[in-house]
């Protein structure tokens, strides 16, 4: 008992800090993940990053603007943050189980750390469970990171399709000129975007060489 109180005594008041942190971060991120999922699986709008093919808005050739010392003459934007209604299921779907599962796993990770710090102010880092947790929380790691993010991608593309998807249009040649759904200002064209960020691989890889670090040794070194 003395010699366990001794280690607590000795435990630096950062590891405490970092112990409440890490709870109040994982109560604060389930909080904000369950949030984050009903509204996209059951509210009347969904923000959603939509990918957009390459554009720029144009004015009408008839029309003429002040002020502007320069112009664009090239390049657009390729992504839309907007607040979308109407999407379907499975878009929904998808969308909430991106973020269900990205928040999922931030809680796991913020749970390891609080569990690490509880293991240092107690003295038992080096023991086998720890190990094992750390080897469990980088393959979530690593596997989680790449299915949150094709979820994620998926959902925005599917919503891209279905917001900004034209079928027919017409309008008066004589008053604007266009020459095509394309040249509607402001509806830009959906296009398809995909990005994996490789973080939670890099991550989830160095908690696996943690959990050697951090395995019981097998016996006393000569």
């Amino acid at each position: 008992m003395t010699a366990l109180s001794g280690r607590r005594a000795r435990t630096p008041a950062v590891v405490r800090v970092v112990e409440v942190l890490a709870w109040l971060s994982a109560v604060l991120t389930v909080l904000g993940t369950l949030v984050e999922a009903a509204t996209a699986a059951l509210g009347p709008a969904v923000w959603v990053p939509l990918p957009v093919a390459e554009s720029w808005p144009r004015l009408p050739a008839s029309a003429s603007v002040e002020g502007a010392t320069a112009r664009v003459v090239g390049g657009g934007f390729t992504t839309a943050e907007v607040d979308v209604e109407g999407l379907s299921g499975v878009t929904r779907a998808l969308l909430a189980s991106g973020a269900v599962v990205q928040g999922g796993t931030v809680v796991v990770l913020l749970l390891l750390v609080a569990g690490l710090c509880r293991r240092q102010r107690l003295g038992t880092l080096h023991d086998g469970s720890l190990s094992r947790r750390l080897q469990g929380a980088g393959l979530l790691t690593v596997v989680a990171g790449v299915v949150w993010q094709l979820c994620l991608g998926a959902g925005a593309n599917r919503a891209a399709e279905e917001a900004l998807r034209i079928d027919g249009a017409a309008w008066d040649e004589s008053i604007v000129g266009w020459e095509g759904p394309g040249e509607l200002l402001g509806f830009p064209a959906p296009g398809f975007g995909l990005q994996i960020d490789f973080w939670p691989i890099g991550l989830g890889l160095l908690l696996m060489v943690l959990a050697v670090v951090f395995r019981k040794p097998a016996g006393p070194v000569p």
